[in-house]
C-alpha cells in the first residue's frame, strides 16, 4: 500500500510561485485552452476541493513543455 503525498499543500505553499508562473504561461500550456487552465488554477487557489490532482497534472505538463522546448 502506498501513501498519499500532500500535493495541495505543496502547490499552495513552496511550489505556488512556480505553479502560477507555469500555468499562467500560454506557451507552456499549448495546445490547451489558456482560459480553462487559468480558471482551473484560480478555482484551486480559491479553495475549490478536488482539483489538486488536475492542477498537479497541468503543472507537470507545463514543466515538461518548458523542458522540451530547451532540448
Amino acid at each position: 500500500m502506498g501513501f498519499a503525498i500532500p500535493r495541495g499543500q505543496w502547490l499552495k505553499g513552496a511550489l505556488r510561485g512556480s505553479l502560477e508562473d507555469t500555468l499562467r504561461d500560454p506557451a507552456a500550456m499549448q495546445p490547451l485552452q489558456h482560459q480553462v487552465v487559468v480558471g482551473t488554477l484560480d478555482a484551486f487557489l480559491a479553495g475549490r476541493p478536488g482539483l489538486d490532482a488536475r492542477v498537479w497534472a497541468l503543472f507537470m505538463y507545463g514543466l515538461w513543455r518548458r523542458h522540451a522546448a530547451r532540448v
